[in-house]
């Protein structure tokens, strides 16, 4: 552990109290002018910039002409090293205000600043970026909400060609048994019933590891777009968005499900076209239909134990 190191972010937080304790003072620009370099600063007070002293020393004066009385209530503070003793401090606070229009201010407000080591023990500010945390929220909501539309769209591509894709394969297959079957006994000796349920075992397995991929996709979605509806919501809110709707803990939620559905078809029409090899039998298939139906009640007890993590 880096002693050095602790006493210096202890040093920092000294000074932004010290900072502070200046404001709620209201004291003159020369106690803040010693902590500004003369040149090559930057401060942004909710839209008003200053880059030099003198800015500094008539912006302070139109703060002072303003209000009576103020505070800066700093609820939290993190320091962070940059460079060779140079520092980003990151400040929430509430900025409480008497006007001298009698207007009370309540506000609170996230600053950002660049530290640097000055002489002997002392501090330089070279930036404070101010910001009313209200409208951080607000930009922010904006881009969870633009993010939220396109986890939609995404999961709606995705889980619309899984359903077509479930809906034709078994009528697909059930056709394309049926009618291989029928030649076969139209024209004994020219099929190789085995070979063609060996291929049509295996195009299915293709699409059964690309329906796995899907279910991926489609969780992830689920995940994401359930924890921007909980920041959106609210934790306490009582309304459930789509996605977080589908995250249910219910004891039937194994059976009645996606993942269940196509363990059913794919175990199914697998089983199916072994059928046709000679490796067939009712046993066989039953081991198929078990086998493939627990690799995805597997997926799908993985999913449903992750859910609680949004909980």
């Amino acid at each position: 552990m880096d002693f050095n190191l602790i006493l210096m972010e202890n040093d920092i937080k000294s000074f932004v109290y010290h900072w502070f304790a200046g404001f709620d003072r209201m004291e003159n620009t020369s106690y803040f002018a010693k902590y500004l370099p003369e040149e090559s600063f930057e401060l942004n007070y909710l839209g008003t910039i200053i880059r030099s002293k003198s800015e500094f020393a008539n912006w302070l004066k139109s703060v002072h002409e303003t209000i009576n009385s103020n505070s800066h209530k700093i609820e939290r503070l993190n320091i962070r090293a940059i460079e060779n003793q140079k520092w980003t401090v990151e400040v929430d606070l509430k900025w409480i205000a008497e006007r001298k229009d009698t207007e009370h201010l309540d506000l609170p407000i996230n600053q950002i600043w660049e530290v640097k080591s000055g002489e002997g023990d002392q501090f330089i500010i070279t930036k404070i970026s101010a910001t009313l945390i209200n409208k951080i929220y607000q930009e922010s909501s904006e881009n969870l909400k633009d993010i939220y539309g396109r986890l939609c769209i995404g999961y709606h591509e995705v889980d619309n060609f899984r359903s077509k894709l479930l809906g034709f394969l078994p009528f697909a297959t059930g056709a394309a048994i049926f009618g291989v079957m029928n030649y076969a006994k139209e024209v004994p000796g020219k099929v190789n019933l085995s070979k063609v349920g060996i291929f049509g075992a295996l195009v299915t397995i293709g699409l059964l590891i690309y329906e796995l991929k899907g279910i991926q996709k489609c969780t992830g979605y689920i995940f994401n777009g359930a924890a921007i509806e909980k920041k959106l919501l609210g934790k306490s809110s009582k309304l459930n968005g789509m996605f977080r709707s589908m995250i249910g803990h219910s004891k039937t939620d194994w059976l009645i499900s996606e993942p269940m559905a196509s363990a059913l078809i794919y175990s199914t029409v697998i089983g199916a076209w072994l059928y046709l090899t000679k490796i067939g039998s009712f046993a066989i298939d039953i081991g198929v239909l078990i086998f493939f139906g627990s690799i995805l009640f597997w997926r799908f007890c993985i999913i449903n134990h992750n859910a609680k993590t949004l909980d």
